[in-house]
């Protein structure tokens, strides 16, 4: 293990210096640039506190969630604002967008700042310190989405006013997976679990990476949408139609894949919860009871990969080979459902409802029904409910911002 956290921090360092020396003079940066500096230089400074051992367990936790928290809540959360920040203001050509995004740039970061240092509460219950903790931390931690969320909204009504085309495709869909899964990943099965009635129950099981894993997909689908933003002006070489469609595909692969991980991880963590914390059987039983899950877990993983294949290969194709094709102009379509961002509130209420759902199974962990009467069908049911339909809104949102923007750029 000690290996795998040298070779780590030494790569999070070469990435620092790789985004140093590719930038102009300080006096030029917009904040968005400067968001994604600090960001990539806290991601090897806030390595280090996690690699920290004591002979004192309490002590070597103390430090380690500094990196579990403040690394993502802190140094990524801000490299990723400043990663959408800077591909909005380079597919939309006017200038109004560069001053959406300093707005809220500034005020994610203030929020990376304050409620990531208050937000640590939620782990530093476990160490000992007094409950309000875990509720204010569990709550403030999920406003961090916002601002975000804000931006790419504002950008893209100036984009509709506009009314033109996007040319570089891949990079718009994987923008907007970074907006779903911090929408659906960091926030929503961040709030389901930090709450102190389902943090109790949830802590130490498989519930959680259902959360951890929507949440580093959402930071690498801001570097990938970088790199497809980066690699035709690298090359010299047009945005070509194999150039989309590979890129789509490892869009749509990726992030369904992550999706039926991510539920997997939940419904067996909900099943952990009753094994492992009430029955309290033993690990092997508690491996049992998981099993079912784990070819769900195989399953997203393989798509996760397979869509890598795709996302390598369309820009390795670019890089080494010739592309002689025109560059990629979407076709005409007709409008549709999908082809519009007609509902998508409704959609993004409908997903809070599902989380909601989602607290009150694991919540109904502690009632009387559940502990007493063996009633175990009520989380059971209510946790599969919400993760089910979170995963299916999460794809329609997808599917509606990106094939809006690119069919359309309707916002009505």
């Amino acid at each position: 293990g000690r290996l795998w956290d040298i070779l780590i921090f030494i790569g999070f360092m070469i990435v620092a210096l790789v985004v140093l020396k590719t930038l102009p003079s300080p006096r030029e940066w917009p904040l968005a640039l400067w968001a994604l500096v600090i960001g990539a230089a806290g991601t090897f400074l806030l390595y280090i506190p996690g690699n920290l051992f004591f002979k004192s367990v309490v002590t070597s936790e103390y430090f380690r969630w500094w990196t579990v928290h403040y690394w993502v809540e802190g140094a990524l959360e801000i490299a990723y604002a400043g990663a959408i920040g800077l591909v909005l203001m380079l597919i939309i050509p006017d200038p109004r967008v560069r001053k959406v995004v300093d707005k809220y740039i500034f005020y994610d970061v203030i929020l990376a700042a304050t409620s990531g240092i208050v937000g640590q509460g939620h782990h530093y219950f476990w160490i000992g310190t007094p409950t309000f903790w875990i509720m204010l931390g569990g709550v403030i931690s999920v406003l961090e989405i916002v601002p975000l969320a804000l931006m790419a909204l504002e950008s893209l009504k100036i984009a509709k006013e506009l009314e033109q085309p996007f040319p570089n495709i891949p990079s718009l869909y994987f923008m907007v997976g970074i907006l779903i899964f911090g929408f659906v990943g960091v926030s929503l099965l961040g709030l389901i679990q930090t709450w102190p009635w389902t943090n109790w129950w949830e802590h130490g099981t498989w519930v959680t990476p259902s959360h951890g894993h929507e949440c580093m997909m959402a930071f690498a689908m801001g570097a990938i949408a970088l790199l497809y933003l980066a690699i035709p002006d690298l090359t010299g070489k047009p945005v070509d139609r194999t150039f989309v469609s590979w890129g789509k595909k490892a869009f749509w692969l990726m992030f369904v894949g992550q999706i039926v991980l991510a539920t997997s991880f939940g419904l067996a963590g909900t099943v952990q919860i009753y094994h492992y914390w009430i029955l309290a059987e033993p690990w092997q039983k508690v491996l049992e009871a998981r099993f079912p899950f784990v070819p769900g877990i195989v399953i997203g993983g393989g798509m996760v990969f397979l869509g890598y294949i795709y996302l390598a290969s369309s820009m390795l194709r670019h890089l080494l080979f010739p592309v002689e094709n025109e560059s990629y102009q979407p076709p005409e379509v007709k409008r549709s459902w999908f082809t519009t961002f007609e509902g998508f509130p409704f959609l993004v209420v409908l997903a809070v409802f599902f989380a909601l759902i989602g607290t009150t199974g694991l919540w109904s962990f502690s009632s009387s029904s559940v502990l007493q009467y063996g009633n175990i069908w009520i989380p059971y049911s209510l946790s599969a409910v919400a993760y089910i339909g979170l995963g299916i809104i999460a794809v329609l949102m997808a599917s509606k911002l990106a094939r809006g923007i690119e069919y359309g750029h309707y916002l009505e």
